[in-house]
């Protein structure tokens, strides 16, 4: 058992200075959700390309400035787009791009009100440094 301790305490100084990279950081602007409860309007994700499917960390930021993380996972779609799943706070999100990037989010509220829509705009990629 001391062995097995030792054995991880070195594998995590040996790795702890190592960073983490994405393979790609898009940004997209979120425009006015279909409601009035949402104030989204930004989406920065991390995406990371396994053989068939992408894994996807990141946040919301709220039109005062403060951040929500989401996570969740995306496919592609057979237009040449994306379709993702987001877990946001207690709340999920859809959102489906086209081949250009650009397209819709809906999110959808666990006490089962009014799913809300807005359309989201790619505005690039973003440096993967802090």
């Amino acid at each position: 058992m001391k062995q097995a301790v030792i054995i991880v305490l070195v594998l995590f100084c040996a790795t702890a200075g190592a960073k983490a990279e994405s393979d790609f950081t898009p940004r997209w602007s979120i425009g006015e959700f279909t409601g009035v409860t949402l104030d989204l309007v930004q989406l920065d994700l991390d995406v990371n390309l396994g053989s068939r499917f992408l894994s996807v960390y990141g946040a919301f930021k709220l039109g005062d400035g403060s951040s929500i993380p989401a996570d969740g996972s995306c496919y592609m779609i057979e237009d040449g787009g994306v379709s993702c799943g987001l877990q946001v706070g207690s709340f999920t999100a859809r959102m489906v791009v086209a081949e250009d990037l650009d397209g819709l989010i809906t999110v959808l509220f666990p006490d089962g009100s009014e799913p809300e829509t807005a359309t989201v705009t790619f505005e690039g990629l973003q440096s993967s440094t802090l």
